[in-house]
C-alpha cells in the first residue's frame, strides 16, 4: 500500500509509528488489541470464515486464536511487505500477496507453505478467493488481475484493460463476477466464465484504494484518494450514493446488515457509515495513526482493524453501538 502514497505522506506516517501504542482505548466496543509485529506496520489483516482465526500482514503474517487471544504462529517466507491477506472459503488455505511479487498459500492449521505463485510483474496488491473456493482472482501494480484454479495453482486468464496498476479485487457473492479498481480510477467488472469486462464505473477523479460488494452483491462500494465513497448498481451500472469523507481512504468494507460501511483512512479512526442516510454514523478510536486494513466477519459483528501502530484490534459492532443520531 505504501507504494500508492505520496512521498511526504510515506515519511509523515513512519515517523509517526516511532511512538509506542497507547493502553486500549476506553471504547467499550474495542474487545481485544494484538501487538508482536517487527517491524511495527500492519497493512492487512482477514478473518477465518468461522471467525475463530485472525490473519495479519506486514513483513511476516501471523495467525491469531480469537478466542484464547494469543498468536498462533508467525510465517516468514515472503521477502518483502505484505500487502493482502485472505482465507479460503473452507478456512483451510491462507493466501498472501507481497512486494516480492508472489502470492503464498499456506495450510492455515498447520502453519506451513504449500504454493508460491508467480505472474505478476510488480507487487501483488489484491487477493479474493471465490465463493466456492476453487479460483482465486489477484490484482497487481502491473495492471493485471489473474485469475488461478486452486486446485492446481495454474493460471487460467489475465484480465487486462486497466491502464495503471490494480489496487483491489472481489467476487459478487454468486461467484459470476470479478470486480477490480485501480490507479487509473476505473472500477471494472469481468465476466469471470470467459474473462471479459461486462462493465466499467467512472466517477472516482483520483485511484480507487478499495472495493467492496454488497452481501447480496446488488452494489459495489468503491473509495481511494479523491476522499469519497460511492455505491454502484451492479445492474444498471449506476452510481447511486456519493459519500464525502476527510480524508483519502484506503480500506472499506461492508458491515452488519450491508447497509452500513467502515473505512479507513490516514487517521487513527476508522469512520462508520450510514449508506441510507448517506451520512457518517460514528467513529472507532484506539490506534495511534494511520489504520491500512480493514476486515469484517458477519456472524460474530467483530471489526478487524490494522495500522500503522502495530496493533490489531477488533471491535464488535451492532446497530445500537455502531449508529448515532
Amino acid at each position: 500500500m505504501l507504494r500508492y502514497l505520496s512521498m511526504s505522506l510515506v515519511v509523515f506516517l513512519l515517523s509517526a509509528i516511532a511512538a509506542p501504542p497507547p493502553p486500549d482505548h476506553a471504547d467499550p466496543r474495542l474487545k481485544v488489541t494484538f501487538t508482536g509485529h517487527k517491524p511495527r506496520w500492519v497493512f492487512c489483516v482477514a478473518f477465518s470464515p468461522d471467525g475463530k482465526l485472525l490473519a495479519s500482514g506486514s513483513t511476516t503474517i501471523k495467525l491469531w486464536d480469537i478466542t484464547a487471544r494469543k498468536e498462533i504462529v508467525t510465517l516468514t517466507d515472503h521477502t518483502e511487505s505484505i500487502h493482502c491477506i485472505t482465507f479460503s472459503p473452507d478456512g483451510k488455505l491462507v493466501a498472501s500477496g507481497s512486494s516480492d511479487e508472489t502470492i503464498r498459500i499456506w495450510d492455515a492449521h498447520a502453519g506451513k507453505q504449500i504454493a508460491i505463485i508467480r505472474g505478476h510483474a510488480g507487487l501483488v496488491a489484491s487477493l479474493c478467493f471465490s465463493p466456492d473456493g476453487t479460483l482465486l482472482v489477484s490484482g497487481g501494480e502491473d495492471g493485471t488481475c489473474k485469475v488461478w484454479d486452486t486446485g492446481t495453482w495454474v493460471q487460467r486468464q489475465t484480465l487486462r484493460g486497466h491502464k495503471a496498476g490494480v489496487c483491489s479485487v472481489a467476487f459478487s457473492p454468486n461467484g459470476k463476477t470479478i470486480a477490480s479498481g485501480s490507479k487509473d480510477k476505473s472500477v471494472k467488472l469481468w465476466n469471470v466464465q470467459n474473462g471479459k469486462e461486462i462493465g466499467v464505473f467512472l466517477g472516482h477523479t483520483e485511484l480507487v484504494h478499495s472495493i467492496a460488494y454488497s452481501p447480496d452483491g446488488l452494489f459495489i462500494a468503491s473509495a481511494g484518494r479523491d476522499d469519497a465513497i460511492r455505491l454502484w448498481d451492479t445492474a444498471t451500472l449506476k452510481q447511486t450514493v456519493s459519500l464525502k469523507a476527510r480524508n483519502m481512504i484506503y480500506s472499506l468494507v461492508f458491515c452488519e446488515d450491508g447497509k452500513h460501511l467502515a473505512s479507513s483512512s490516514p487517521e487513527p479512526t476508522i469512520s462508520l457509515w450510514d449508506v441510507d442516510r448517506k451520512k457518517e454514523s460514528g467513529t472507532l478510536e484506539g490506534h495511534t495513526t494511520s489504520v491500512a486494513g480493514l476486515a469484517y466477519h458477519r456472524k460474530s459483528g467483530l471489526l478487524a482493524s490494522s495500522s500503522l501502530d502495530g496493533s490489531i484490534k477488533l471491535w464488535k459492532l451492532g446497530e445500537a453501538a455502531s449508529l448515532r443520531d
